[in-house]
């Protein structure tokens, strides 16, 4: 197996646009390890990603309550049989979100944050529902990345890509 000359010269020209692509698990992130939960403090404390990191907090803290409530912070119980939680009180909501959320922050080493308390409102008042313009534009970022993946052109988003369609910004978490 060797290496034609036609080959190294193509290397060698194209050898400026090499790049090492490194990326964080699932299993990683939800760990906090590889250095995430202390990025994520960084992110926390930038003005200008301090809304779209309190929001990955907040879909991590859904995430949580959705797996010790068995419905999303908001939604309606899906049975109501003997038994079921019949939590739907939006204001239980948000206080349970909050503290799953402040539970989050005090894991990585993060006080309270202020801006939670109105996008925790937020989440909750959305009860799980998607509105089809956020739906769209994260489609569509989605399979522009996938697209740069499959031709290996352009460098893909190595981080978690989070929209805040409230300001309509992204920010790169972790």
């Amino acid at each position: 197996d060797s290496v034609s000359a036609t080959e190294v010269r193509f290397f060698c020209k194209h050898a400026a646009h090499l790049r090492v692509l490194r990326w964080r698990t699932l299993a990683e992130e939800v760990a906090w390890k590889g250095g995430a939960g202390s990025e994520l403090a960084r992110q926390l404390a930038d003005e200008d990603t301090q809304s779209c990191a309190a929001l990955y907090v907040l879909l991590r803290a859904a995430d949580a309550f959705e797996a010790m409530y068995d419905r999303l912070p908001g939604a309606p119980p899906t049975a109501a049989g003997p038994g079921s939680k019949m939590d739907a009180n939006e204001v239980v909501d948000v206080t349970r979100l909050k503290c799953i959320a402040n539970g989050i922050l005090a894991e990585i080493g993060v006080g309270s944050l202020g801006v939670l308390d109105d996008l925790t409102t937020e989440v909750v008042r959305s009860g799980g529902g998607e509105l089809h313009a956020v739906a769209s534009v994260v489609g569509g970022v989605g399979s522009q990345e996938i697209i740069k993946l499959v031709t290996r052109q352009f460098v893909p988003c190595g981080k978690t890509l989070v929209y805040n369609a409230i300001d309509s910004t992204t920010a790169s978490i972790m």
